[in-house]
């Protein structure tokens, strides 16, 4: 997983692949799929917003979150 705290947005890469599109499920939920439709990884925007700052701050200090600065 990548956070980008500038853009407050994450990024979840569940499978390597090449991404064929981007589905909008939500105004803050994308996902990338193949051209078979299969899941390669899950993008939140607005993270601040949808999780406790607390929660993002306790991540990044476990070493779970890679951080693009």
């Amino acid at each position: 997983m990548t956070y980008d705290k500038e853009a407050d947005a994450a990024y979840f890469k569940l499978k390597k692949g090449k991404i064929a599109r981007t589905v909008k499920l939500q105004d803050w939920l994308l996902v990338d799929v193949d051209t078979k439709g299969m899941l390669l990884g899950v993008e939140m925007l607005f993270v601040s917003s949808h999780l406790p700052k607390k929660y993002i701050v306790s991540t990044f200090r476990a070493g779970k979150i890679q951080v693009a600065i």
